[in-house]
């Protein structure tokens, strides 16, 4: 019995650390085991947290999901996902070492309250990273998505207007839009997502919103499959180049509105938020937003031609009893920044007093437009075909990025606002 209880010792000497490493605050306990799986327990509601397993990604044949065909499951290639090669704690955080195509340490922390912040850092910085495709380069899946049962049945995503979905959907088919990986930089309207059952949940704050996109996954949790919002990092101009940051906030009460409160509540502070009023005063235009109806018009024929809007269309649409609206109108690729209104069509809105917009949340710079402009030849992310991406002169793909081309996106603002449109837009 004596040598058995030595040999128990002498093994958990060996393995001192294989009950992982914690921190814990008067809110939350963060626990980091061995193989770098991090969990965090919820004090108030005595919810766990557990990183999700990514089972299966969606890729679509060449051409992507307009005109590639179906989408289909695959798991996530080895090269995406990091190599764990040790955990250690520090004085005030956890600290993962780990293997990609540089080392990385991820960093855990307690930020405060009901926060956990996580830094991804390389100390290879400015190494060459090859490989990935195309489009996204190099790209790194960490960390997955944390699942607590029952309080994980929707993602809440700032996408366009905002969408929620349901995690227990996980049909392909069923709508393939939120499986499109999309870009914090340039296709979300918010550097933030939520899981939450409407009153608990995590909300996933990207403290660092460029270089990174959303890729929704099929994870395996204890409660079966889920489709469930992973980070994907990508590299700077080849590289690492700098410390990504993220902040988890693990709501007791409130569930998505806490989450866009908070984020609110951050613009403020951070002196980024202005109301209604003081954008109206820089562009009294602006004040007609109160009230009014967001409509879109895609006035589109064969082979995808547009057909403008005549002051005929405006004065039918004012005639179905419309007073406050925002009109848009697809331009879909004309070289023209008012190709989906006539000029009389603008003048008319204008009597009505409604706004008139363009869409502008992926690029104002069409293909087309180069013909024009031979400036922003090799700038436009759409290619000659619709919804075709092509690379840029700043590699395999361009993000939305104002030092790049802030001069170019203000040129083409002022060619819009010259036609009457884009009096509210997102520049």
């Amino acid at each position: 019995m004596k040598r058995r209880l030595l040999d128990t010792l002498f093994l958990l000497v060996l393995t001192g650390y294989a009950a992982g490493q914690s921190l814990e605050n008067a809110t939350l306990r963060l626990e980091v085991e061995p193989n770098g799986r991090v969990t965090i327990r919820d004090k108030r509601s005595n919810l766990v947290w557990r990183q999700a397993d990514i089972k299966s990604v969606g890729i679509w044949p060449k051409g992507g999901p307009i005109t590639g065909g179906p989408m289909h499951k695959r798991p996530p290639r080895k090269e995406t996902c990091p190599r764990i090669v040790h955990v250690t704690k520090a004085k005030d955080a956890i600290l993962i070492s780990a293997e990609w195509h540089v080392p990385l340490v991820f960093r855990w922390s307690l930020a405060g309250g009901n926060a956990v912040r996580l830094s991804v850092d390389s100390p290879h910085r400015d190494e060459k990273i090859e490989g990935g495709d195309e489009y996204w380069g190099p790209r790194l899946l960490y960390p997955t998505a944390f699942f607590a049962q029952g309080a994980s049945r929707y993602t809440v995503m700032p996408d366009d207007e905002g969408v929620i979905y349901s995690t227990s959907e996980t049909d392909p088919e069923a709508d393939h839009v939120r499986f499109l990986t999309k870009s914090l930089a340039n296709q979300l309207s918010m550097p933030w997502w939520g899981v939450t059952d409407l009153r608990r949940g995590v909300m996933t704050r990207v403290d660092t919103p460029f270089h990174v996109a959303e890729k929704m996954a099929w994870c395996d949790t204890p409660g079966g499959e889920r489709t469930l919002p992973a980070i994907m990092w990508l590299t700077d101009r080849g590289c690492w180049a700098y410390e990504r940051k993220v902040t988890f906030r693990f709501i007791n009460q409130g569930g998505y509105v806490a989450m866009a409160k908070q984020f609110r509540n951050e613009m403020i502070a951070a002196g980024r938020f202005r109301t209604l009023k003081e954008k109206a005063k820089l562009r009294p235009a602006v004040s007609k937003l109160r009230g009014a109806m967001d409509l879109w018009v895609f006035n589109l024929r064969e082979e995808r031609k547009v057909v403008p809007l005549t002051g005929e269309d405006i004065r039918k649409i004012h005639g179905y009893g419309f007073k406050h609206l925002l009109l848009h109108s697809f331009g879909g690729t004309e070289p023209t920044p008012g190709g989906g209104f006539a000029p009389e069509a603008v003048k008319e809105a204008h009597r009505l007093g409604w706004l008139v917009g363009q869409y502008h949340l992926r690029s104002w710079i069409y293909q087309k437009q180069a013909e024009r402009n031979p400036e922003l030849e090799g700038m436009c992310i759409r290619g000659p075909t619709d919804y075709r991406y092509r690379p840029s002169p700043w590699g395999p793909h361009l993000f939305y990025c104002p030092a790049v081309l802030g001069g170019i996106l203000k040129s083409v603002a002022r060619d819009e606002r010259a036609t009457g449109r884009g009096r509210v837009s997102k520049e």
